[in-house]
Parts: structure tokens; sequence; C-alpha cells
């Protein structure tokens, strides 16, 4: 396995870590409303408020982004560029 290879496959299994702690972070992060025991006026309706995450389509969008960025960022730190040439002196 070359270095670039390494560095790609190193890529995508950081992308892949990315999208499981970016589950991680909005199950974390996703809003729960208990009903509390107080009662609530119903001009103020808390207990109704719901806010449902679509797991599926967040762990898709997640992995895609994670593994195609990682693998692309791998790629173009390992493309090998031409050194520019140094300048040459001048007579005076």
């Amino acid at each position: 396995m070359t270095g670039a290879d390494r560095a790609i496959v190193l890529g995508v299994a950081a992308g892949s870590l990315f999208a499981l702690l970016t589950l991680l972070g909005a199950w974390l992060v996703a809003p729960r409303w208990f009903t509390t025991p107080v009662v609530v006026p119903d001009l103020i309706p808390l207990s109704h408020i719901t806010v449902r995450l679509d797991w599926g389509r967040t762990m898709v969008t997640a992995l895609a982004w994670g593994v195609v960025g990682g693998g692309l960022g791998a790629w173009l730190a390992t493309r090998a560029y031409a050194e520019p040439e140094l300048p040459r002196p001048t007579s005076a």
C-alpha cells in the first residue's frame, strides 16, 4: 500500500468517526420534552412540543460527508506538486 492509499484509507476512517460523533451529538442535543407533574395552563402548550430526528437520513448524510470529505482531503494532501524554481542570481 502506497503512502497516498494509506492516507485515503485513514481519511475515510476519520470520516466514519466523524459520522459516528455527529450521530452521538445529534442524539445528545435532540430536544426532549417530558411532561411535568406541574399543571401548565393550556395557553403555554409545552407538553405538546416534539422534535423528531430522521436518524436514517442524518446517518447517511453524515457518513457520506465524512467519508467523501476525508478521502478527498487525504487525496489532496498527498498530491505531488512541482517545486517552484528558485530565482536565478542576476549579475550586478
